[in-house]
């Protein structure tokens, strides 16, 4: 059965004022293989359309959704938060499409790292490091290093703030923060391991694979949902 959901759309290149120079169509489209597209300015008519739109080469995931990811540059200026109609409409099946008005999410740093955002680099390494810190810390604790709960505690309430932040201010969704947090529990776990040794815990161990399940579980949640997986060496 035709369905087109989760659209998205993301403002990508931002420049010294914060305003995005391109953004990026994101859909989940089940059982059709071209649609039309239109993008439309409350009050000042169409400002993009393409028809036919083949979606056949977009990866799937486990539940047969295509996830569709089409880059736009702009031909006239877009805002952060500034609302659009978004209409998407499978072609074979004129019934089964998405209209609804959404806002221009300004997310994180695009494949090439450009972001005009400061704040948002800035409060993406605090949720992290703070996450990442609070993960070595419990084990550290198990492993017999005076760490008290309150710095532990104190360290995922500020990691919590910022990821919620991140969320609220700058546009990040499931994928970015989920692929964050997955990215901390896999060098948690490494980590983990390495203390176990060195300290000679099972306890530590065992909360090493701990992280390590959480981590997979997270992956495995990303892949369904046709998110891009964290890389070990690759900070998200």
């Amino acid at each position: 059965m035709c369905e087109i959901r989760d659209v998205r759309i993301v403002g990508r290149n931002l420049n010294t004022a914060g305003a995005p120079q391109a953004y990026e169509i994101f859909a989940r489209i089940q059982d059709c293989n071209a649609v039309s597209i239109a993008i439309e300015k409350l009050q000042h008519g169409v400002i993009f359309s393409a028809s036919p739109v083949d979606v056949t080469g977009s990866p799937t995931d486990n539940q047969g959704f295509f996830n569709f990811v089409m880059m736009v540059e702009n031909e006239e200026p877009v805002f952060c938060d500034e609302e659009f109609i978004v209409r998407i409409v499978c072609l074979a099946d004129p019934t089964c499409r998405f209209e609804e008005i959404l806002s221009v999410e300004c997310g994180p740093p695009d494949d090439n790292g450009r972001d005009g955002n400061g704040w948002c680099v800035f409060d993406r390494w605090i949720a992290i490091s703070a996450l990442l810190l609070a993960l070595m810390l419990a084990l550290l604790a198990l492993c017999g290093v005076p760490v008290g709960a309150t710095v532990i505690t104190a360290l995922i309430a500020v990691s919590l703030g910022g990821f919620l932040a991140l969320s609220v201010l700058c546009g990040w969704g499931f994928c970015e923060i989920v692929g964050a947090i997955a990215w901390c529990f896999m060098w948690g776990a490494i980590i983990g391991v390495v203390i176990a040794l060195i300290c000679v815990s099972l306890m530590v161990l065992l909360l090493a694979l701990g992280y390590g399940m959480i981590a997979g579980l997270l992956v495995l949640r990303l892949w369904a949902r046709g998110c891009p997986t964290p890389h070990l060496f690759s900070a998200p």
